[in-house]
């Protein structure tokens, strides 16, 4: 059964970002965004009997990319951006 990534991105244990410099998201954010790419560019390039492994791999950094992004646009939320 496919998994609902909105889902599991609610589940994810919240940090109070109140407390974090919205730079220091953004740098989180644009990190994420990188390490998403750099997997994309290994799934497209795995030999087929990785391609399975190099998949979940890009999938794991794409949830980890949107994670990111929310708590960035929570904390530029709280500060009015």
């Amino acid at each position: 059964m496919p998994r609902d990534r909105n889902t599991d991105q609610r589940n994810v244990a919240r940090p109070n970002v109140e407390r974090v410099h919205p730079a220091d998201l953004f740098d989180h954010w644009v990190s994420a965004e990188a390490e998403a790419a750099f997997a994309l560019a290994a799934w497209n390039s795995a030999a087929s009997s990785m391609k399975a492994d190099a998949h979940a791999a890009y999938v794991a950094a794409l949830d980890r990319e949107a994670i990111a992004a929310l708590r960035f646009q929570e904390r530029c939320t709280l500060q009015g951006f």
